[in-house]
């Protein structure tokens, strides 16, 4: 550590006067050689202090709850809303009562991250529990899809299938599994699901009786 006597800043400001002062990280100031520096008027800077000032300002300010970006504002959900509305779209011919409750999911989807009041009709198709379906039943069942190719039902769920994981993915992203509007939708298209979800024995009869 060196100090900085008053004779040392005498003779530097003799061969240079300076309006300002910096004391660098390994130098310090002896009384005396302050007390020149503000008979002077000389502006002391500390070498240290301005490097903790420069870190500091440059971490990014944490933003303020007005600025800050909330879930119900991220673009992903335009993403789902737009693709319920498709599968609606493409189901509607085939399956109207389907199409219908595709629909009201977009607009219950639409209320939720509006801040608007959700409110679902009653599940026309399935049977609605009280409680969440189990998501290992959809898991389980997704390669049983595959039994459904000469049938309506496989082509249903081939696009329920991907919505629901679109959405279970965003929830997820989100960590949002706890937030009781997006559950219930979660859940309300794997109740879709289970229904189209026939017994093989079913399964084989409509494709015996097709025509």
């Amino acid at each position: 550590m060196k100090f900085l006597t008053e004779d040392d800043l005498r003779t530097e400001y003799r061969n240079l006067p300076f309006e300002t002062f910096t004391v660098k990280k390994d130098q310090r100031l002896t009384p005396g050689a302050r007390t020149f520096l503000l008979d002077r008027k000389v502006k002391i800077l500390d070498e240290k202090a301005l490097c903790q000032k420069t870190t500091s300002t440059s971490l990014p300010k944490p933003q303020s709850r007005t600025q800050e970006r909330t879930w119900r504002e991220d673009t992903r959900w335009l993403d789902i809303r737009c693709e319920l509305l498709q599968v609606a779209f493409d189901l509607a011919s085939s399956d109207l009562v389907l199409a219908q409750e595709l629909t009201a999911l977009e607009r219950y989807l639409a209320s939720l991250t509006s801040g608007g009041e959700c409110l679902l009709p009653p599940l026309i198709k399935g049977n609605h529990s009280s409680g969440q379906l189990d998501r290992k039943f959809i898991v389980g069942n997704l390669s049983n899809v595959g039994l459904f190719l000469q049938t309506e039902n496989g082509r249903v769920l081939t696009k329920l299938y991907p919505l629901y994981f679109h959405l279970e993915r965003v929830v997820q992203d989100f960590h949002l599994g706890n937030e009781k509007e997006l559950v219930i939708l979660l859940d309300r298209i794997g109740q879709l699901i289970a229904y189209y979800l026939q017994t093989r024995e079913e399964v084989s009869q409509d494709a015996t009786n097709s025509p």
